[in-house]
């Protein structure tokens, strides 16, 4: 899985779109989006959409391959479903 997002449209049509409720925290700005930054996420909370800025990709963890220590998790947008196992993937 791969994503680019480039949001040029403005918070209320992206809600209107998805039928969302603009939530409490909507401090991303639009344009390009990338892991570890403010993107806008619709999810639902008691059977209501809700349009909310979160940080975007997902946490990877790994494994200094020296010390055998865990390294500080970095966000990630691409993930292969091949990899996803592996000791030294997601």
């Amino acid at each position: 899985m791969c994503n680019l997002v480039t949001l040029k449209t403005s918070i209320a049509e992206v809600a209107q779109t998805f039928f969302a409720r603009i939530g409490g925290n909507t401090n991303a700005s639009p344009g390009d989006v990338y892991p570890g930054y403010q993107g806008y996420v619709i999810r639902e909370e008691k059977e209501e959409r809700l349009l909310e800025a979160m940080t975007w990709g997902f946490p990877r963890h790994s494994v200094n391959r020296k010390t055998g220590k865990p390294n500080k998790p970095n966000p990630v947008n691409n993930a292969r479903d091949d990899k996803l196992m592996s000791a030294h993937g997601m």
